[in-house]
């Protein structure tokens, strides 16, 4: 079975069992290191201080979900086509 014959099979499922499937994808992903952990905790804490300094690029929530739906309709698009 190809990714493509997969995907077509898997987006013929249920909005919960999608929703099932993704949730086991994503933990799956997850990283079972604890150095992992900490190195994301001294990111997170770095940027934390850089945007409390004014350190950091801000953009407008609104700006950023508009810009990633125009990128979700640009791939749906390209699935389609």
């Amino acid at each position: 079975m190809t990714i493509s014959e997969l995907e077509k099979s898997l987006l013929a499922l249920s909005v919960n069992e999608r929703a099932r499937l993704a949730l086991a994808l994503l933990h799956s992903l997850e990283s079972q290191d604890p150095d992992t952990y900490e190195n994301w905790e001294s990111v997170i804490s770095e940027r934390a201080a850089a945007y409390r300094n004014g350190d950091s690029k801000t953009e407008a929530a609104d700006h950023v979900l508009a810009r990633l739906r125009e990128r979700e309709r640009n791939f749906a698009s390209r699935r389609v086509g």
